[in-house]
């Protein structure tokens, strides 16, 4: 019995579960540091290193900063 390994997704499923477009995938790959693995030619992401770079760029409202 095969089991499905839901920790790596595709760029395709990246964009259905996290709403950023393949287009912007590959840019924040390439500026922003986005993690990913490649294999041969195909890319694929660690949900688990996705959930820790959100983490890290998460941008919290200071004090002041609306009025």
């Amino acid at each position: 019995m095969a089991t499905t390994n839901t920790e790596w997704i595709s760029p395709k499923a990246f964009c259905e579960e996290f709403g950023m477009a393949m287009s912007t995938q590959a840019k924040y790959r390439k500026e922003k540091g986005l993690p990913y693995s490649k294999i041969g030619g195909f890319i694929l992401y660690s949900r688990t290193k996705i959930y820790e770079w959100l983490e890290k760029h998460t941008v919290t409202r200071t004090e002041g900063v609306l009025g």
